[in-house]
C-alpha cells in the first residue's frame, strides 16, 4: 500500500502552505528553514516510511519535490 503525501503535516513543520509552492523551491529559501526544521522533516519521513534514512538520502532532501518522492 502506497502512502499519500500529506501536505498538512509538512505545512505544520514549515508554517507555510507547501501546496502553493513550486516543487522546485529549495527548502533553504523558505522563511523559517533551519537545522531544527531539517531534523523535524527527516523524523517525519522516517516515521511515515517506518525506515531510517541514511546520510546520503538526508543530504538529497533539498526541494519540495525531494520530499514528495518519499511518499509516492
Amino acid at each position: 500500500m502506497k502512502k499519500k503525501f500529506n501536505l498538512k503535516e509538512i505545512d505544520k513543520i514549515f508554517e507555510e502552505n507547501i501546496s502553493e509552492l513550486s516543487d522546485y523551491i529549495k527548502l533553504e529559501n523558505l522563511s523559517n528553514w533551519d537545522s531544527l526544521k531539517q531534523i523535524e522533516l527527516v523524523s517525519l519521513i522516517e516515521k511515515k516510511r517506518k525506515k531510517k534514512l541514511n546520510i546520503k538520502e538526508i543530504l538529497k532532501i533539498k526541494t519540495i519535490k525531494n520530499i514528495k518522492k518519499y511518499f509516492k
